[in-house]
C-alpha cells in the first residue's frame, strides 16, 4: 500500500466509515490509460474520491495511487477487503469483468 488521504481504510488497518465531505469512495481496478482518465476526473469533484487502486502490475497501481494519495493493491480482492468502497470502476479487459463483477458484487458496498 502507498500513502493515504484522510479516511479511506477500514478500522484496524481497514476503514472507519468515511466519505470525503459527503462524497463517495471509489476504487479502480486496472491502472492503464482509461483508468488514468477516470482517476483524473476525481480531481475535479468534491462528490467523490479515489480511495484505492488495484492492478496486477504493482508498479502501475502504485504510481496511480501515489498521484491520488490513496493505497495501492496488487489484487482487487485485497482492495475490497481493506478499503471502504461505495463503488468500483473496472478498467480491465472486458473478458475479466464477469469474474471481477461477481466477486465485488458479493461485498457489501
Amino acid at each position: 500500500m502507498t500513502g493515504l488521504k484522510s479516511g479511506g481504510l477500514k478500522s484496524g488497518g481497514l476503514k472507519s466509515g468515511g466519505l470525503k465531505s459527503g462524497g463517495l469512495n471509489f476504487g479502480i481496478v486496472g491502472a492503464g490509460a482509461i483508468a488514468q482518465a477516470h482517476a483524473q476526473a476525481f480531481d475535479s469533484t468534491p462528490l467523490a474520491r479515489l480511495a484505492g487502486v488495484a492492478d496486477i502490475r504493482k508498479d502501475a497501481a502504485q504510481a496511480m495511487a501515489e498521484s491520488a494519495q490513496c493505497p495501492s493493491f496488487a489484487d482487487y480482492k485485497a482492495m475490497a477487503e481493506a478499503v471502504d468502497l461505495d463503488a468500483v470502476i473496472l478498467c480491465t479487459p472486458p473478458i475479466t469483468h464477469p469474474r471481477s463483477r461477481c466477486t465485488l458484487s458479493s461485498r457489501a458496498f
